[in-house]
């Protein structure tokens, strides 16, 4: 932490310690999808070596407690995150189709319901992701054809043993919620078709969270005012006058006793009013 580079200010937050920034579905939109399994994770660090370590060794500000206070990350956890929520899923459009059903004759007599179309790789994908037997093409008629135009998708048929459906219409209700939104398919109903039932967005409930790295105090040029505003702690630079830190011979040990007088006073007003709207005095 030699090269440091302290804050132009004469006092700051302690969060402003912390090693890495805070992470959300808005600084990371495209950051995995929460899993409940592992503690919420809000930072990344970016400097885990390489190597078989096992375990990386950060401190944190222990607000309670009002010091320092060591703890260990596994080296996997230290470089990912883990964030509340999922993950934007690409919205699935079903693009139309410009062919078209010809009579007998060739005449044109009907349009191509589009939904009922896929490509072979994702009919296949979902017959190994359902459990299908084969897949195969199904459309055939004696006295009807398909002009397909630039059409690259095909009618698809999924085969589940005597039971057959099309592929197309699969595709578009696994992805009814976004291009490859986890969860799982049951075969329901009289018939047993498959029918695809998203996951619920995993709870944060009952879930701890990894404490967020911070930095120590630089010997020699920072120290701690534990009576910051609303009980915070506040870093404050020793080379930097400041209410924190009063020029010897200046009234500043008079003003800084003053100043945690007043935050006192702010900090009972504020227990007084909590109290007042619990016992319903207030108004």
């Amino acid at each position: 932490m030699s090269n440091t580079v302290l804050p132009d200010e004469p006092y700051y937050p302690i969060t402003r310690l912390q090693r890495f920034a805070k992470q959300t579905r808005e600084t990371d939109p495209n950051a995995a999808r929460f899993d409940p399994t592992r503690p919420i994770k809000l930072w990344r660090d970016p400097h885990v070596p390489a190597g078989p370590t096992t375990a990386i060794k950060y401190k944190t500000w222990n607000a309670g407690k009002r010091q320092f206070q060591e703890f260990s990350v596994p080296a996997e956890e230290a470089a990912t995150l883990n964030i509340p929520g999922e993950p934007p899923y690409e919205k699935w459009f079903i693009e139309p189709t410009p062919a078209v059903m010809l009579g007998p004759g060739g005449a044109v007599s009907a349009g191509i319901n589009s939904r009922m179309l896929c490509t072979f790789d994702q009919a296949e994908m979902l017959a190994v992701e359902i459990g299908g037997e084969f897949v195969h093409t199904s459309w055939s008629s004696p006295a009807f054809s398909i002009d397909w135009c630039a059409e690259t998708r095909r009618h698809y048929t999924i085969q589940f043993g005597s039971s057959s459906m099309n592929a197309g219409l699969l595709l578009a209700d696994r992805w009814k919620q976004g291009k490859d939104y986890p969860g799982h398919w049951e075969f329901t109903g009289i018939l047993g078709s498959p029918q695809f039932y998203p996951d619920p967005i995993p709870s944060t409930a009952g879930v701890a969270e990894t404490p967020m790295p911070y930095r120590e105090l630089l010997a020699g040029q920072e120290a701690i005012y534990e009576g910051g505003p609303m009980g915070t702690a506040i870093v404050y630079r020793l080379d930097m006058e400041s209410i924190y830190n009063p020029a010897a011979g200046t009234g500043g040990a008079d003003q800084i006793t003053l100043l945690q007088i007043q935050e006192d006073i702010a900090e009972i007003k504020r227990l007084l009013m909590n109290l007042t709207i619990a016992l319903g005095l207030g108004g």
